[in-house]
C-alpha cells in the first residue's frame, strides 16, 4: 500500500530496510524535545529496530513511513491504543529536520487522518498534543483539519524546563 503525498512524497508501511534512515533521521535532540518525553535521544539503529519491530505490521496500519522517493525521512502513527468502545485516536509524526518546511507533514497528516476515519468506522475523533513551542506542528495540523482545543498548562517537563501542551482535534465529517 502506498499513499501519494505531494512532490515525491509517500506514506507507505515500514521494512526492516528503514531502520539507518530512521535512525539518522530521528536522531536530532529538537525533534525528540519537540515530540514528547517518550520519544529517546539519541535515536540509534538499535532504537530504529525496536521502534520497527513493534510497527511492522499487517494492514489495516496504525504506523507509516513517511518518505521522499521511497527512502525513510519520518514517521507517522496512531500513539494510543485502538478499541471498538472508544471512539478517539491520539496520532504522533515527526518529520526529519533537513525536510521539514517542505509541506510533507501538513500533508502526511492529512492523508492519514482521511485513512484512519477510512479504514475505521468507529472513530469519531483524531487528537494530537503539540507543545506551545512548536509552531510548525500547530500549522501543519491546521492545515490539516484540526481544531485547537485546549491548552494543556505545565503538562510535561524536558531540559528542565515546564512546557503546556495543545491538544488539537480532527471530527468525522
Amino acid at each position: 500500500m502506498l499513499i501519494r503525498l505531494h512532490k515525491n512524497f509517500s506514506l507507505r508501511p515500514w521494512r526492516l530496510t528503514d531502520r539507518e534512515d530512521l535512525a539518522f533521521h530521528g536522531n536530532d535532540k529538537k525533534i525528540a524535545d519537540d515530540c514528547d518525553y517518550g520519544f529517546p535521544h539519541p535515536y540509534t539503529v538499535d532504537v530504529a529496530e525496536g521502534f520497527l519491530a513493534r510497527n511492522i505490521m499487517d494492514p489495516p496500519y496504525t504506523s507509516f513511513c513517511i518518505a521522499e522517493n521511497d527512502q525513510c525521512i519520518g514517521s507517522i502513527s496512531c500513539v494510543s491504543r485502538m478499541h471498538p468502545l472508544n471512539p478517539t485516536l491520539e496520532i504522533g509524526y515527526w518529520v526529519g529536520y533537513a525536510k521539514q518546511g517542505q509541506g510533507v507533514g501538513k500533508h502526511a497528516v492529512r492523508a492519514f487522518t482521511d485513512y484512519l476515519f477510512n479504514q475505521f468506522e468507529f472513530i469519531e475523533r483524531i487528537e494530537a498534543f503539540v507543545s506551545e513551542t512548536n509552531m510548525g506542528s500547530q500549522k501543519t495540523l491546521t492545515f490539516a483539519g484540526f481544531m485547537r482545543e485546549a491548552v494543556l498548562q505545565k503538562r510535561y517537563r524536558i531540559n528542565n524546563q515546564i512546557f503546556s501542551d495543545y491538544l488539537y482535534a480532527k471530527f468525522r465529517s
